[in-house]
C-alpha cells in the first residue's frame, strides 16, 4: 500500500526543521533527472583501497570504518562531525584525524563516535548538549576521548545523545536528556557519561531521536525516554520514562533500533516488529495511521512471508531491514529515494526490495549487503559482503559520497587510498 505525496509533504511529521528549499531552476532539475538515470543504468563500483566493515549515517553526514581500523567521513561538516579537524563539508570521503585504530562506529544527528581497539570511546562534532561526552564546548572538530576512562564494547549515537555498553553489561549515556533518553532516572543533560538506572545488564543499545532502546543478553527489550507516540513500546503512550521500562509482548529479540519517533526490532525467529509513530509508513504493517498520534504502543508485526530478517535500522519516517540472504528491504517515507526501489515522492506501508538498478536484484555475485544503516533524515547507506559502501536518497550536503545530489538506487562510494 502506498500513496503519492507532493514535494511540500516530503518532511516527516515532527522531523527536525530544515532550511526552506529553493525552487529548482530548469537546468538543475534537468541535471537531477539525468543523475537519476545515470544512477539507475550504470552504478559502477570503484575499487576501494580498503575493505569497509561498518557504515554509520547521521542527519547530513556519513562515516565508514575500514577493516584496518581507519574511519572515513563525508557530507556536512559544519559542526565538525567529519572529524577532520575542520568545520567544512566534504563531498568525498576524508580520513578522520589521528592515528587510532577503531573497531566500531556510530553517527548521531551532527556528531560521530568511534570505539578504539582498547575499548576507549572517542567522539567529535556537535556538542551543544554534551553528546561528545568530554565536557563543555559547542563544536569538537577532531576526535576526543570520552570522559571517565570507561572501556566499552558497543556504542550508539542518537540525535543529540550517545550511549555505550561495557563487557560487564553496564550501560552509560550522555548528551541531551531532557526527555529521559539518558535513562539515568533524571530528565537533564549530561556532558559526561552517566550510568543507566535499573541495574539491568545490556548487550546492545540504540539511541534514537529522543529515546533509547537496549537488549539484554537473553533478548529482552527495554526502552526509555520520550513516549508521546508510543515509541517505547511499553503498551501505552504518554509522559517520558526517565528509567528503563520493558518492551511489551515478552518477545525474544536479536536486534533493536530506535528511530526518530518509532522503534523496530527483529525477534529470534527472524520476524520484524515496529511500534510508535506510523503516519509515513515507517512501521511497515500495511496500515495507514494518522499523524502526530500513537500508531502502535506495543510491537506490531511487519508482514514478512517467507522472509527472515537478521537486522533492522529505524530512521526518520522510514525503516530498512536486512534479510538473511543479504537483501535489503525498506519501507515508509521514500520522498527522497530513501527506499532504494527506484521511486520518488512515495510512501510505502509495506517492505520494498532495494534494487541495484531497474529490474536487477542484489544477489550473491553482485554484492549483497552485510550491514545497512537508515538512521538519517534523507539517506541510507550499506556495506556489501565484499566491503564496498553504497548510499542512496538525497545528498545535497555531500552525504552520498558521490557526484550526485539525489539517487533512488544505491550508488557506490569511492574511498580514496591512504
Amino acid at each position: 500500500m502506498s500513496r503519492a505525496i507532493r514535494a511540500a509533504d516530503a518532511r516527516a511529521p515532527g522531523a527536525p526543521p530544515r532550511r526552506p528549499r529553493r525552487p529548482l531552476r530548469p537546468l538543475r532539475a534537468l541535471l537531477g533527472l539525468l543523475t537519476l538515470g545515470a544512477a539507475a543504468c550504470d552504478p559502477v563500483a570503484v575499487p576501494l583501497a580498503e575493505t569497509m566493515t561498518r557504515v554509520a549515517v547521521g542527519d547530513r553526514h556519513t562515516c565508514a570504518l575500514s577493516d584496518a581500523g581507519g574511519v572515513w567521513c563525508w557530507g556536512d561538516g559544519a559542526a565538525g562531525q567529519l572529524g577532520t579537524g575542520a568545520t567544512v563539508s566534504e563531498a568525498r570521503p576524508r580520513l578522520v584525524a589521528g592515528e587510532r585504530v577503531f573497531i566500531d562506529l556510530a553517527a548521531g544527528g551532527a556528531h560521530t563516535c568511534a570505539l578504539a581497539d582498547d575499548g576507549a570511546a572517542y567522539c567529535w562534532g556537535d556538542n551543544a548538549r554534551g553528546q561528545v561526552g568530554a565536557g563543555a564546548g559547542a563544536v569538537v572538530p577532531a576526535p576526543v576521548a570520552v570522559t571517565g576512562g570507561i572501556a566499552f564494547t558497543a556504542l550508539s549515537a542518537g540525535w543529540e545523545h550517545t550511549c555505550g555498553v561495557t563487557a560487564g553489561g553496564e550501560s552509560y549515556c550522555w548528551g541531551r536528556g531532557t526527555e529521559g533518553q539518558l535513562g539515568t532516572g533524571a530528565q537533564e543533560d549530561r556532558s559526561v557519561p552517566g550510568p543507566v538506572a535499573g541495574g539491568v545488564s545490556y548487550e546492545s543499545i540504540s539511541g534514537g531521536g529522543r529515546h533509547t532502546c537496549a537488549l539484554t543478553p537473553d533478548g529482552a527489550g527495554w526502552c526509555w525516554g520520550a513516549n508521546d507516540l508510543g515509541q517505547l513500546g511499553i503498551g501505552d503512550a504518554g509522559a517520558p520514562e526517565a528509567s528503563p521500562a520493558p518492551v511489551a509482548g515478552g518477545l525474544v529479540l536479536i536486534d533493536v533500533s530506535a528511530g526518530w519517533r518509532h522503534s523496530c526490532a527483529v525477534d529470534a525467529g527472524g520476524r520484524p516488529y515496529c511500534w510508535g509513530a506510523g503516519a509515513t509508513g515507517e512501521l511497515g504493517t500495511g496500515r495507514h495511521y494518522e499523524e502526530d498520534v500513537p500508531a502502535e504502543v506495543a510491537p506490531a508485526a511487519v508482514p514478512s512471508p517467507d522472509q527472515t530478517y537478521v537486522a533492522i535500522s529505524a530512521g526518520v519516517g522510514y525503516t530498512c531491514g536486512l534479510r538473511h540472504q543479504g537483501e535489503a528491504m525498506c519501507w515508509g517515507r521514500g520522498a527522497e529515494g530513501q527506499l532504494g526501489n527506484g521511486e520518488l515522492w512515495i510512501y510505502h506501508y509495506l517492505p520494498q526490495l532495494v534494487l541495484r538498478e531497474p529490474g536487477r536484484r542484489f544477489v550473491h555475485n553482485s554484492g549483497p549487503f552485510a550491514r545497512v544503516d537508515a538512521g538519517a533524515t534523507e539517506h541510507v547507506c550499506g556495506v556489501t559482503v565484499d566491503g564496498k559502501v553504497l548510499c542512496w536518497g538525497r545528498g545535497r550536503h555531500g552525504q552520498l559520497g558521490a557526484d550526485v545530489w539525489l539517487t533512488n538506487y544505491p550508488r557506490f562510494v569511492s574511498i580514496p587510498p591512504l
